[in-house]
């Protein structure tokens, strides 16, 4: 199973500790976890979009070029950034730390607060997308999920025409003046 797969377990798991004895919830968990017989997993039933955070990362060479390092899987066309599912007992900051260094191996500043937000559709439901900016002070060789994410830096021009997705494209589009009234974590 895939680290993605595991997270979205994690998070129902949650959703059905948060809902014990609510009969609601029974409609939308396996039969492994209920004794309600018949019960399937049925994600357009979940009320509440999925939290996630993610990092768009940055660097700024000696020569001054401004540059993004993007992802994709390796069996991917599309790029993106580093992103998960916020799990429970964990911040958005902490969310964006740890997919950073899992994803793409890189540490950094975070922003204090979000440079924008967005929803997308997935697992037939909706993820709630807080989105931040990482000035990379780290940059690891090896990572835990290197076997199958690439990870390259590319001019914030070019890795924002090369997004997957349409609203990291326009965050992207804006990141010199993001990054110019942004506050960044020291840690």
């Amino acid at each position: 199973m895939s680290l993605t797969v595991y997270k979205f377990l994690w998070y129902l798991i949650s959703r059905i500790e948060k809902h014990k004895g609510d009969e609601s919830i029974a409609s939308i968990i396996p039969v492994e976890m209920t004794s309600n017989i018949g019960a399937h997993l049925t994600m357009s039933e979940i009320e509440d979009p999925i939290p996630q955070a993610a990092a768009i990362p940055f660097r700024e060479t000696a020569a001054g070029t401004l540059e993004v390092l993007i992802t994709r899987r390796q069996d991917k066309q599309k790029w993106g950034i580093p992103k998960g599912i916020i799990d429970p007992g964990h911040s958005a900051h902490a969310t964006v730390r740890i997919e950073s260094e899992e994803e793409a191996g890189i540490a950094g500043c975070v922003s204090q607060q979000p440079i924008g937000s967005y929803d997308h559709h997935k697992w037939g439901t909706i993820c709630h997308i807080q989105v931040f900016l990482m000035r990379v002070t780290e940059e690891y060789p090896n990572y835990l999920e290197q076997q199958f994410r690439e990870r390259r830096w590319f001019p914030w021009q070019k890795a924002a025409r090369m997004m997957g997705q349409k609203p990291v494209r326009e965050l992207m589009a804006q990141l010199p003046a993001l990054i110019a009234q942004a506050t960044f974590d020291d840690t």
